[in-house]
């Protein structure tokens, strides 16, 4: 008999591509975090020599310094080798988020480097974490409309997990109006869903 786990990435996969194998959609990636774990970049840099989509959000020197602790972007494909591993391995610690884009994954990573800094208000320069889905689950509510769009660009769907992992929360929006909602991995439960609309606040201007 199935274990917890087992059923929970069965409901995933059919919450993804809606359990269809034979015409599986390959544009899902996944922002992947290798400060989250040291055992990620050796596995990336794996399935980089087998043919697999890997790319690095950051360039020049901070990739050189940074490497082995920087964000990447991976595209799963239309085979389950790649979520499957992301799924035992990192799913429930925080290791990164997944999203659906049609465009070239070039063209997607260029798009998020733009968004991997933020400045303070006092004007200073820092990173953005925005692919730790402890920090996309509260930065995505306090974008106001523009923001919002801005932030999206080129991308369909965000799904981070919930902060226990029974969940899968997705984001989309409409106009820059965000909604949320939660799937529950576990059989029988249909999560929920909300709409947010643009915030009165917003985070400092890239």
């Amino acid at each position: 008999m199935p274990d917890a786990r087992s059923q929970a990435r069965d409901a995933a996969v059919c919450h993804f591509w809606r359990d269809d194998p034979v015409d599986r959609d390959p544009y899902l990636f996944a922002l992947l975090d290798c400060a989250r774990d040291p055992a990620i970049y050796p596995q990336l840099r794996r399935l980089a020599g087998q043919g697999a989509e890997v790319l690095p959000i950051y360039q020049g020197q901070a990739l050189t310094e940074l490497a082995s602790v920087a964000p990447y972007l991976v595209g799963f494909g239309a085979q389950l080798d790649i979520f499957d591993w992301f799924w035992s391995e990192g799913w429930g610690a925080s290791w990164g988020i997944l999203l659906w884009s049609p465009v070239t994954p070039k063209t997607l990573r260029n798009h998020f480097r733009k968004h991997t800094k933020v400045r303070s208000d006092d004007g200073q320069a820092l990173l953005s974490r925005f692919y730790d889905p402890r920090v996309l689950r509260m930065l995505l509510p306090v974008l106001d409309a523009r923001q919002v769009v801005e932030f999206w660009g080129l991308v369909t769907r965000f799904h981070a997990e919930s902060e226990d992992g029974a969940e899968i929360i997705d984001f989309n929006h409409a106009g820059g109006v965000l909604k949320r909602t939660g799937i529950s991995l576990a059989g029988g439960d249909q999560g929920s869903s909300s709409s947010v609309g643009p915030a009165a606040g917003s985070i400092a201007s890239r």
